[in-house]
């Protein structure tokens, strides 16, 4: 991401864990600017949903899944559209430790967050997309 842009992450999800590690990608890559920037990724709303993951009542005691939802679009500072609303989502399945259920906690947190940062990748490569395109447009 070096095409000049600076971003800054808005909305309602600012402060979810997507929110957190979009704004630390933008950071690690000195892209992030959220007092002037150029494109602001407003993040409408972001969904944390435990999901049964089995198909069956036995299979349903030993399985679930998480599963994340992201509204968004990208804006200019202006607050013009420069990609209109759209949603994404992750879901992954891990099987449960009834004996243990600490563990089983703190393994939904990893796969949590393994989807946060799965899908904060993959709105960054919407961004280079949108990114290639505006300096496509400016340099006709």
């Amino acid at each position: 991401m070096n095409s000049g842009y600076v971003y800054a992450v808005s909305g309602d999800g600012k402060d979810s864990g997507l929110g957190v590690e979009l704004t630390r990608r933008l950071s690690e890559w000195n892209v992030l600017d959220e007092d002037a920037p150029d494109l602001m990724v407003d993040l409408i709303d972001v969904r944390r949903q435990q999901v049964d993951g089995a198909v069956s009542a036995e299979a349903m005691l030993l399985e679930q899944a998480v599963r994340i939802e992201v509204r968004y679009q990208v804006v200019d500072a202006n607050g013009n559209e420069i990609q209109s609303a759209r949603s994404i989502s992750r879901q992954r399945h891990f099987r449960l430790d009834r004996s243990n259920l600490l563990a089983t906690a703190a393994v939904k947190e990893d796969v949590a967050e393994l989807l946060e940062r799965e899908l904060a990748a993959q709105l960054l490569r919407s961004l280079n997309l949108i990114q290639q395109t505006q300096v496509s447009v400016r340099a006709r």
